[in-house]
């Protein structure tokens, strides 16, 4: 007598769509926006330096890397994803947005070299690196 065995095996899998661009950062970073949209190998480093971080609790890629760079900004951009304040390009001049972005890039070029070096890098020591050397 023949015997056989049927099995079935169902995975799950979650994957969380995340936007690039938008949010309270929405066009205020143009050459940032573009450097990220450029490759998704570009996106990918950033996700490897903020293996740790929830990233998800922003609405786009710049929003977190604007805000977990500078920190003091967190609130005002919470604010208005709840409708209670202005867009960051309302809110700040363009001399200052231009400073901002200026750091941005730098932060972008860098977490795509220790990504291509697999290095690791906490966000705090990252953090610390791309102001260091903004200043």
């Amino acid at each position: 007598m023949l015997g056989f065995s049927f099995g079935c095996e169902l995975t799950q899998r979650r994957e969380l769509i995340f936007e690039v661009t938008g949010g309270c950062t929405t066009s205020v970073f143009p050459h940032a926006e573009k450097f990220l949209l450029a490759s998704g190998d570009h996106q990918n480093a950033l996700r490897y330096v903020a293996a740790r971080k929830k990233m998800e609790v922003y609405r786009s890629m710049i929003d977190f890397l604007f805000c977990e760079i500078y920190r003091e900004y967190r609130s005002a951009c919470f604010k208005y994803y709840a409708g209670e304040g202005p867009p960051l390009r309302e809110s700040s001049s363009r001399e200052q947005i231009r400073e901002w972005e200026e750091v941005l890039l730098h932060a972008l070029k860098m977490a795509l070299k220790v990504h291509g070096e697999k290095r690791r890098l906490s966000w705090v020591a990252f953090r610390s690196e791309v102001i260091r050397l903004a200043a």
